[in-house]
């Protein structure tokens, strides 16, 4: 197929133009409210545990209501947090506080960036793949307005930071299908002798495909290499894992998509042998873009923990019985504490949905609710309520 048809001005401007209009809506009044809502309770202080010691510190008891006054004393000295989450999505809260302090805007301002740049990946991905910028802009524009990721974007919680990276990996993975199906094309139009092409002169690149007939070729094709825009999708995906462990699931969809697009690509353009010139040139770099790499980004995110004295478990006694372990198995025995944890979650939540209900939003979550007067019983006025940052249901 040609490139994108249109102006490369318009293939910019346009997403660019939406981008800035989600950006307004992401930013505007981004400090209220002032106080903490739903669980910033935990990521806010996190956040400027690792941005100051570099991991998790436990909070005082009355870390909100301190908050909520202007006051930066929220961490128990240098006592260890258990946390059940990694840290990156924490770290990138905390580089919001490291810029604009510890106050509503700071750490909200991170969410913000990226709930806006992900609208200009979305919008550039769909151009790509639909071939209109102007489909592309209507893409970013309903990402812009979409209820779910705008609160995302102003809420300091981790799941925009999953969507951010997974977003970022199916965008690199799109890249790199079209660029492999560039070069298995190339390689089939030169390994083909079209006859009247030649008596004709140089035909033009895809001159072989067209009308639907594809030429049979012997073999499996070009042997591609190590590709290294799917290795940086690789990281994203590691990234992914990193801010929250539900994005390892898409390590494995994106690992099948791209198998699906290799293979597909090698028959398209008449490789007889697609499995074939797949095991030979893709197979063994799986591994490294979906294993190894998203590993070693994982492992890297926990680099405050291995460098400090201060992480929960750092010296592995905690999680062993009080007996001492050596740094990778401590880091192994929290990491499997953590999991432990998160399957054995079985309390039941007020407000918990029916997966099959998720994407047309038919559970809706509130995250905060303004109450003059009492809401509940024990949930006391507004002001108490902030003040502890329980949202009133």
């Amino acid at each position: 197929m040609p490139p994108v048809p249109g102006r490369a001005f318009w293939g910019w401007a346009g997403p660019l133009l939406v981008t800035l209009f989600g950006a307004f809506l992401r930013f505007d009044r981004l400090t209220v409210p002032r106080a903490v809502v739903w669980d910033e309770t935990y990521y806010v202080g996190d956040a400027w545990g690792i941005l100051r010691h570099g991991v998790e510190i436990q909070h005082v008891a009355n870390a909100n209501s301190l908050l909520a006054h202007g006051s930066t004393h929220i961490l128990a000295g240098t006592q260890a947090e258990l946390v059940v989450h990694p840290p990156l999505g924490k770290m990138m809260i905390a580089a919001g506080e490291w810029l604009f302090g510890l106050t509503p805007f700071g750490w909200r301002f991170a969410v913000a960036v990226i709930g806006s740049a992900s609208i200009l990946m979305l919008a550039r991905i769909v151009r790509r793949m639909t071939r209109s910028t102007l489909v592309g802009c209507i893409a970013g524009l309903l990402m812009a307005l979409d209820g779910l990721e705008l609160v995302l974007s102003r809420t300091a919680l981790l799941d925009i930071f999953v969507m951010f990276w997974v977003l970022a990996a199916f965008g690199l993975l799109i890249i790199d299908r079209d660029r492999t199906r560039a070069r298995v094309a190339a390689a089939a139009e030169a390994a083909v002798a079209v006859p009247a092409a030649a008596a004709a002169g140089p035909h033009p690149p895809g001159a072989l495909f067209v009308a639907g007939r594809r030429p049979a070729l012997p073999g499996g094709g070009p042997a591609l290499g190590i590709r290294w825009v799917r290795a940086g999708a690789g990281a994203c995906l590691g990234a992914a894992v990193a801010s929250k462990w539900n994005g390892a699931w898409y390590i494995v969809a994106f690992a099948g998509l791209a198998i699906a697009w290799d293979v597909s690509a090698r028959q398209a353009a008449g490789f007889r042998d697609r499995w074939a010139g797949w095991r030979r040139s893709d197979a063994r770099w799986l591994p490294m873009w979906f294993g190894l790499i998203p590993a070693v980004v994982y492992t890297a995110s926990w680099a405050g923990w291995f460098a400090t004295p201060y992480g929960y478990n750092r010296d592995g006694a905690v999680l062993n019985n009080g007996h001492p372990a050596g740094t990778i198995a401590a880091w192994l025995a929290y990491n499997q504490h953590m999991l432990k944890f998160g399957l054995g979650l079985t309390t039941a939540d007020p407000y918990q949905s029916n997966p099959l209900g998720w994407l047309v939003l038919s559970r809706p979550l509130a995250l905060r609710s303004v109450c003059t007067a009492p809401c509940a019983p024990g949930l006391g006025t507004e002001q108490e309520i902030l003040a502890i940052g329980t949202p009133a249901i």
